[in-house]
């Protein structure tokens, strides 16, 4: 694939192909399915991650009973939205993927296949909000979409690709 020119190719595979600004690098945009099993393996680490930290502040809550009555599973509970955007904003902004898409080897990039900033990473986050609301139609939409994006791409200027082997 990287030796062969975009002129050369046909335009059904052509249009699933991200450029780099330099030129230099040309990505596989990345498909539904792919995309959606990463999603599921993130849903996964992130229970996992709310889990643990749910049974680290029930052991603590039971270590502190006797002093006192406490409820840290209500911290727990405002803090779960700032674990979920965190985990999501971190692993996008200093690598370009989550767990999820590491395991199916695809990156989220900028529309010039460049690494994405805070700002965009965060946008894209609530833009998952945004894509779940009317019946998830904002996922479905890179099923339609000819360069395999979904509505929070579009809303941060993303997308994503497959990693190109080593």
């Amino acid at each position: 694939m990287a030796s062969s020119s975009l002129a050369a190719m046909p335009a059904e595979d052509a249009r699933h192909v991200l450029v780099s600004r330099t030129g230099a690098a040309r990505f596989v945009r990345a498909g539904f399915v792919s995309r959606m099993v990463a999603g599921a393996i993130d849903i996964i680490v992130v229970a996992a991650m709310v889990g643990g930290v749910n049974w680290f502040l029930s052991t603590l809550e039971d270590i502190l009973r006797p002093w006192g009555q406490t409820d840290l599973n209500a911290v727990l509970y405002a803090a779960a939205p700032f674990l979920v955007v965190g985990y999501f904003v971190m692993f996008w902004r200093f690598t370009g993927q989550t767990i999820g898409k590491w395991t199916l080897g695809l990156r989220v990039v900028s529309v010039d296949g460049g690494e994405i900033r805070f700002v965009r990473a965060v946008i894209r986050v609530f833009g998952y909000v945004i894509s779940a609301l009317p019946l998830y139609l904002g996922y479905l939409q890179i099923l339609v979409d000819p360069h395999r994006r979904a509505l929070h791409d579009r809303l941060a200027r993303t997308a994503v690709v497959y990693v190109p082997p080593a």
